[in-house]
C-alpha cells in the first residue's frame, strides 16, 4: 500500500501493480491513511476492456497498472461523500485565480474550449485538472483538486482552488452565454458527478451538491466549436456584476 495526499486526505491504495501514472507519486505521504482502496483482479480487468472499448482499435492496451490505479481512484470516489466530495466529470481551471469548472459530457467540447480560453487568457489562466477533479468541501468553500487522472491531454497541477464559478457547457449553432439558476443546474451538475454504487453514499450526494450550488455562480453556455465561444464565454464571467 501507498499512501498518497489527494483532496487533502491521506488515502491509501493498495497496489498489485506498479502505480501508474508515476506522476501519482508526486502526491505521497507519510501521514496514516484516513481510509484505504482495495479492488480486486476482476475489477482491473473489467476497467481495462471499458478503456480498451474507448481507445481507436490500433491503440495499445492499456497498461495494468494504469487500469489498477484508475479503479483505485474510482473506489476512492466511492467513499469520499463521507469526506463531503465527490469526482466530477470536468475541466477545472483558475482565471486570475478564481475557480472555474467547465461541465458537459464526453464528446461535446470541455477540452476544446479549455485549450481556447488557455490561448485567449495567456498566463492568467491555469489548468488544474482537464477531466477528473476531486471535489471537497472546507472551509474556504468548495475546493477543486488537481490530480494526474485528467484526460488524455494530461492537463493537470498538483494544487487547489475554490470553485466560484460553474460553467454548463452544450452545442449550439451560435454562441451565448447566460446564467442559470440553481434549480436548472442542479440536474446538469448531478450528471456530472461520479454516483456511488453503495445507496448509503449515494444519499449524501443530494443535499452536498445543493450547498455548492449556493457558493457559486452557474452558466449555461450554448456555444460553437469556433474560437469565439472562449471570448463569449469569458465575457460572460467577467461582467461588472459578476467581476474576476
Amino acid at each position: 500500500m501507498i499512501t498518497y495526499r489527494l483532496a487533502d486526505l491521506a488515502v491509501g491504495l493498495c497496489h498489485k501493480y506498479p502505480p501508474r501514472p508515476t506522476a501519482l507519486l508526486a502526491y505521497k505521504t507519510d501521514e496514516e491513511p484516513r481510509l484505504i482502496c482495495k479492488v480486486s483482479e476482476e475489477e482491473i480487468n473489467r476497467l481495462t476492456g471499458e478503456l480498451i472499448a474507448l481507445r481507436q482499435s490500433s491503440a495499445p492496451a492499456p497498461d495494468p497498472g494504469y487500469s489498477e490505479t484508475l479503479a483505485l481512484y474510482l473506489s476512492l470516489a466511492e467513499q469520499l461523500p463521507f469526506y463531503d466530495g465527490f469526482l466530477l466529470h470536468a475541466s477545472f481551471l483558475t482565471i486570475d485565480g478564481e475557480g472555474v469548472a467547465i461541465l458537459a459530457p464526453s464528446g461535446v467540447g470541455k477540452s476544446t474550449l479549455t485549450k481556447n480560453l488557455y490561448t485567449l487568457l495567456p498566463g492568467r489562466l491555469r489548468i488544474l485538472n482537464g477531466d477528473k477533479p476531486l471535489v471537497r468541501r472546507s472551509e474556504q468553500g468548495f475546493l477543486g483538486y488537481g490530480t494526474p487522472f485528467c484526460g488524455k491531454e494530461g492537463w493537470y497541477e498538483k494544487a487547489s482552488a475554490e470553485i466560484k464559478r460553474l460553467v454548463f457547457l452544450r452545442r449550439a449553432e451560435s454562441d451565448t452565454v447566460t446564467p442559470m439558476g440553481r434549480a436548472e443546474a442542479f440536474p446538469r451538475l448531478y450528471e456530472a458527478v461520479y454516483l456511488p454504487k453503495d445507496p448509503a453514499v449515494l444519499s449524501r450526494l443530494p443535499a452536498l451538491l445543493s450547498d455548492l450550488l449556493n457558493t457559486v455562480t452557474c452558466y449555461d453556455a450554448a456555444l460553437t466549436k469556433g474560437e469565439s465561444a472562449a471570448a463569449c464565454v469569458y465575457q460572460a464571467l467577467s461582467r461588472k456584476e459578476n467581476p474576476l
